[in-house]
């Protein structure tokens, strides 16, 4: 989804629609409580991708919610801050095989993909990560993409 962690946790089921398969980024959670999204922008709609629909489906009809939160923790309260997934993140990774990365390294990866695939323009992503402007993702996604040249297609005819 290209979610902030801190969106992810503070994530509430009515924020889940699965009529048009949107998600909304209303708050995120820290350490210092739940709030507002980093920016403006950030409070913003983000699409449930086919992929994610089914599994998000069977883990909401999974379980008894208490506290409205997509996820709790045992006392069913929502998380206060993702430090808590670090070490639960870390065992997955190890046991997928994967180096370590920290778990914000997902929106960085779906911010690739998506530009590299061309399912979105670099405007459209901007919106998705619900940054203010595009210029965050020209300066950081774009240029990276663009030193990719392995795939780059060298038997173009431009005359």
């Amino acid at each position: 989804t290209g979610m902030r962690t801190g969106e992810i946790i503070a994530l509430k089921l009515k924020d889940i629609d699965f009529v048009s398969d949107i998600i909304s980024i209303n708050s995120t959670r820290s350490r210092f409580g739940e709030g507002s999204p980093k920016t403006a922008k950030s409070m913003r709609k983000v699409p449930i991708l086919r992929n994610l629909r089914q599994t998000l489906r069977e883990f909401i009809d999974s379980r008894n919610f208490l506290s409205g939160y997509l996820l709790e923790n045992q006392y069913n309260k929502p998380y206060r801050d993702s430090q808590i997934f670090q070490d639960i993140w870390s065992k997955i990774l190890a046991d997928l095989g994967i180096k370590y990365r920290r778990p914000y390294t997902m929106r960085h990866t779906y911010a690739t993909f998506m530009l590299t695939n061309n399912y979105v323009t670099p405007v459209k992503l901007a919106s998705l990560l619900g940054h203010s402007t595009p210029k965050m993702i020209y300066n950081v996604y774009v240029n990276f993409v663009n030193q990719n040249l392995q795939d780059f297609n060298r038997d173009l005819k431009l005359y």
